[in-house]
């Protein structure tokens, strides 16, 4: 699993500087104008995160959304009772030469069932150097000024054992923005 990982990685990096370049010249000149010095990268997930999953929390992604419900990437528990520890993600890998200063998620684009609260399952978002929890109430997300070369967010079981059949848990994001500062013309 790990090598697939790192090669899923890998084409996901490939996939954020294809996807950065595309969405840096299909801007309009406001836009443009409004974002200079920045990439912005807005996605469904397709081709910019990578997933990892485990035994009784899936993920699943649907893009563009509206393609499926969920629509989006999703973390899903399954009807199994998991250990501490097992877990599931979605992750973003910034390019060499680029890092991820902040990301963005608009109102009624994220769902949040069953984390934080209580069951055991646990998650949210994360980056080197921190992370922020998900709860039932969250609507929108956004976060800004960072420095990482990650950021991904996640589902965990937090306590010795947790059911996905009496508490289950989702997380969804049906799109995201990933901001990065534009990197600067060699001479």
């Amino acid at each position: 699993m790990t090598s697939s990982l790192g090669l899923r990685r890998l084409v996901c990096a490939t996939a954020v500087t294809l996807v950065a370049a595309i969405a840096a010249v299909g801007m309009t000149p406001a836009a443009a104008s409004a974002s200079a010095g920045s990439l912005v990268v807005l996605t469904c997930g397709a081709g910019v995160f990578g997933e990892a999953s485990s035994f009784g929390v899936d993920t699943s992604i649907y893009c563009p959304p509206g393609t499926s419900v969920p629509p989006g990437m999703t973390i899903l528990t399954g009807p199994n009772t998991v250990p501490s520890g097992q877990r599931a993600q979605w992750e973003a890998d910034a390019p060499a030469g680029l890092v991820i200063t902040g990301a963005a998620v608009g109102t009624g684009q994220i769902y949040s069932i069953g984390l934080n609260d209580g069951p055991g399952w646990g998650g949210g978002f994360y980056w080197a150097g921190g992370g922020a929890q998900t709860n039932d109430g969250i609507s929108q997300y956004s976060v800004s000024g960072l420095d990482t070369s990650y950021l991904g967010f996640q589902v965990v079981c937090g306590r010795s054992t947790c059911d996905g059949v009496s508490s289950p848990a989702q997380l969804t994001v049906e799109s995201m923005a990933l901001f990065a500062p534009r990197p600067r013309a060699q001479a």
